[in-house]
């Protein structure tokens, strides 16, 4: 039995695919490689446990697609940023001054991403609430509000 599985959750991104699959197959020859991806990937997965979804089921199911596949003692993730953390939540962190000294932002980012894939066309008073069990030491409590409902605005797949 093989040790250790990297899971790959993509979905639409050819080029980010082909380069994870060269450098992971080369640095980790004896890992089991599974990718889940929406049906879009065109590459050919030789050698690779490829699952193919029928629609764009997200990124964090396809993260436990892969990992129920895996079947090893240990199972890591190699995930596209642009796919796991769409650039909207973390534009509009950066258009409402949400973020300051940085210690909590990985964690509010993830929170919020998660939030407002959730949660569309979330209300203020809805984001308060959801995201209430999260801290932050410096108070950017009013411009991450403002980022998650105008990030839930523009839609976050």
């Amino acid at each position: 039995m093989q040790k250790l599985s990297i899971c790959i959750p993509t979905y639409n991104r050819d080029s980010f695919l082909a380069w994870t699959l060269e450098r992971t197959a080369a640095d980790f020859p004896d890992a089991k490689i599974i990718v889940s991806d929406n049906a879009k990937s065109t590459l050919p997965m030789n050698g690779f446990r490829y699952i193919r979804q029928p629609t764009n089921i997200g990124a964090f199911p396809n993260m436990r697609a892969a990992l129920l596949a895996s079947h090893t003692q240990y199972a890591v993730f190699l995930g596209d940023d642009d796919y796991l953390l769409p650039e909207e939540v973390q534009k509009a962190f950066v258009h409402h001054d949400a973020q300051q000294c940085g210690f909590c932002t990985p964690g509010f980012v993830v929170a919020c991403t998660a939030f407002v894939r959730r949660h569309p066309n979330a209300t203020l008073e809805q984001v308060r609430a959801g995201l209430g069990g999260n801290l932050c030491r410096c108070g950017t409590y009013a411009g991450m509000m403002l980022a998650v409902v105008d990030a839930a605005r523009k839609g976050v797949s």
